[in-house]
């Protein structure tokens, strides 16, 4: 008898040599560069380059914004202990690049320690949309070739895997392409 080779087991060992770092030196291409390619119906499984892609990538930057958001809670606290340190020293205030009126170098390192907790608060709510993903949207948000149950068991076997509350998104053409999350946005 002949033997029949098994896409799906080769994909899962060269994946599993990935993650070794067997192979960190030949991916030379653009994280952004996606491409389809391998086997929809071994592998694919109602999943497409234009959502896993885009996950990982979503995902991925949680731990720096985490990092980011911690160390500008320490600088945050710094500012502040300058700005009670300083709380007696006047200075002259500036606006529209002259000087205005008096003030404390205390009041402006607070400032600065409310602009930086602000900032953190950003990261935080960013977080929230990095966490909103088009899983089962496939190629371009339709989920065509996706089964029913796709969504809801992915979305859940990926939240237990990973840690995070992963939700999916409500509108998957949106999500496709929205690229909102990486930017960090001030509330006005």
């Amino acid at each position: 008898m002949k033997a029949t080779f098994h896409w799906k087991s080769a994909i899962v060992d060269a994946c599993q040599e990935v993650l070794a770092g067997k192979h960190n030196d030949e991916f030379v291409v653009d994280v952004f560069q996606e491409g389809a390619g391998h086997p929809n119906d071994d592998v694919n499984r109602s999943q497409s380059t234009n959502d896993a892609y885009a996950i990982a990538i979503r995902l991925s930057v949680i731990p720096a914004s985490r990092q980011l958001r911690d160390a500008l809670a320490v600088l945050a606290a710094a500012l502040k202990r300058k700005g009670e340190e300083f709380a007696d020293i006047r200075k002259v205030g500036r606006t529209q690049l002259q000087d205005a009126v008096p003030m404390t170098l205390g009041q402006e390192f607070a400032a600065f320690a409310t602009t930086v907790l602000e900032d953190c608060d950003r990261l935080t709510e960013t977080e929230r949309l990095f966490l909103e993903v088009n899983l089962g949207g496939t190629a371009i948000g339709t989920g065509v070739a996706a089964t029913p149950s796709y969504r809801a068991r992915a979305l859940e076997h990926l939240a237990n895997n990973i840690g995070l509350p992963v939700v999916g998104s409500k509108d998957l053409l949106e999500a496709s392409w929205d690229m909102g999350a990486f930017m960090l946005r001030r509330q006005l």
